[in-house]
Order: structure tokens, then sequence, then C-alpha cells
């Protein structure tokens, strides 16, 4: 999503809100950035087979940063 923004007024006007692209499933985002002109996104897109790929989360991590800094 996208709005226009004129700063100049006071308060600033926002805009209504209007899509920038879509992307239809099976397709999930896989990471997102934006080149630094800001004029394009990079678009990493996932199909049905990536995204049921396993996710390890770890949980606790800040506990295991204070133990290696006792040390």
């Amino acid at each position: 999503m996208a709005v226009s923004i004129d700063a100049g007024s006071s308060p600033p006007v926002i805009g209504t809100p209007r899509e920038l692209f879509q992307l239809h499933p099976p397709h999930s985002i896989g990471s997102l950035d934006v080149t630094p002109d800001g004029e394009r996104f990079l678009i990493a897109v996932l199909d049905s087979d990536e995204m049921q790929q396993v996710v390890t989360a770890r949980l606790n991590w800040a506990a295991s940063l204070e133990s290696r800094q006792a040390r």
C-alpha cells in the first residue's frame, strides 16, 4: 500500500491508500527490499514448494547472549 503525503500544508494531508502491486497465490514474499534510489522494489517470491520448508525459531535467544557475555 502507498499513500501520497502533502507535507507543505499544515497539518500535512495524507491521501487515500492505494495498492502498488499484487502477488497471487500460491506465491508468497520471501523477502522485500527497496533500491537505494527508492524507485524499485526487489522481491524474492517463493513458490508453493519453497513455502513448505522448515523454519527454525530460536527461543530465549537473549539468555544465550547473556551467558556468552558472562564468560
